[in-house]
This record gives structure tokens, sequence and C-alpha cells, in this order.
């Protein structure tokens, strides 16, 4: 099993940690099995809490990102087996504490046999992830973007068409705008401001326009 590194390079790391609580042999080895593991109990371990620790083979050296998606999954992968993780104890510096026990304190220590664990799966999955995360990240800049663009798009036209709008225009002008904006989810306020400004300039009498306006949104936001 694998574990989050502190920041820094450890790339030529081959080993991973795993503490365990509730942790016996029979349990470690169970969840283990098929995985190139060494397995020992920790300085904490007594008969009635049983603790240990787990160095887990490493196929190949790999880098924090590897790491840290290799502890998660192997993680899962043990706890499936009925061996429960402390996952703070997730740093590889674990791996080099000096097996101990406390004085009277029973011990125990095993290896298991079998393949050590392929991370170059992982790595490829972690690489595939991070790519699709930040094609999202693009795609959603993108839509953001031509949202804007939309919305200041249509605020001008809006501002326009009523501004310029003739002497019996005005008025279905304005409301047919307050409609639009209101149908494209634009904040009230917005299209207050922004419309009662061109209806002004188009020459509209103020209390008229807010009524005008306040249709538009109306029935524009019932839309």
């Amino acid at each position: 099993m694998i574990i989050s590194p502190p920041q820094g390079d450890l790339a030529g790391a081959r080993l991973t940690v795993l503490d365990k609580g509730k942790a016996t042999p029979d349990v470690i080895r169970h969840a283990f099995a098929g995985i190139q593991t060494v397995y020992y109990s920790s300085s904490s371990h007594t008969n009635d809490e049983p603790r240990a620790r787990a160095l887990a083979i490493l196929a190949s050296g790999v880098g924090p990102k590897v790491y840290r998606g290799a502890w998660r999954i192997m993680v899962d992968h043990v706890e499936r087996r009925g061996l429960p993780v402390a996952r703070e104890a997730n740093d590889p510096s674990r791996g080099w504490f000096v097996p101990a026990h406390k004085p009277g304190a029973p011990y125990f220590f095993g290896v298991i046999e079998g393949e050590p664990i392929d991370v170059s799966r992982i790595a490829t999955a972690i690489a595939a992830d991070e790519e699709a995360r930040a094609l999202r990240k693009r795609v959603a800049k993108a839509r953001e973007t031509h949202s804007s663009k939309s919305v200041e798009s249509a605020l001008n036209a809006a501002w326009n068409d009523v501004a310029t709008a003739g002497d019996g225009r005005r008025n279905n002008a304005l409301n047919r705008a307050a409609y639009r904006l209101a149908e494209m989810k634009i904040a009230n306020s917005t299209i207050e401001r922004l419309l009662e400004d061109a209806a002004r300039t188009a020459g509209l009498p103020d209390d008229e326009a807010k009524k005008t306006i306040a249709s538009g949104i109306k029935a524009g936001g019932a839309a």
C-alpha cells in the first residue's frame, strides 16, 4: 500500500507504508495477499490494542502525485479486506521507523510473498484524470467567456434599441428589451439601470419607463 508523501521529490522511493489499527498478523496477511510486503507490530502494539506497520514494495520509483493516488487506492483495497487504516499516518518517513516494542509487550514480524505493486497503471490513470480535469476547466472558462460576451452584447443592443426608438415605438422597444434581458436571467437591477438610462435618452418620462420596464422584467422572468 502506498502513502501520500510530504512535499519533495520521492521518485526513488520503493517502499510504501500503512499504519493499522486493530491489526493482527492474520488480518494483515489476508489484506495483503499476493502483494510483496513486510509487516511488523508498531511500538504502541499490545494484545488488547494491536497496532502494526506494513511496507509494500513498489515495482518502480514514483513521485508525490503517484504516491497520493496509489495510497488512496491501496487504503480502499485493504479496508475492503477488513484491515482498518490510520489515515493520518500517510507520510513515507514511517517506513524507516526502527521496529520496537514496549518492555514486556508482544512483538511480531512477517513477510508476505507476492508481486510488487505495479504503479505504472496508477500513474497513467492519474495523468488521464489530470488531463480530464484540465479540459473541464478550459471548457468552463470558454463557456464563461462566451456567456460574458453574450451578456455584454445583449445589454448594448438593448440600450441602442430603446435609445434610438422613435415616437410610437419607444414603449414597445422598452418592454421588449426588458423581456429579453430578463429571459437571459440578467439581474433586475442591471436591467433597470440600463433601460432607464436608455429611456431617458429616448425621451420617455421616468414613471412611464419604470412601469414598462417592470412589466417586461416580470414577463421575461416568467418565460
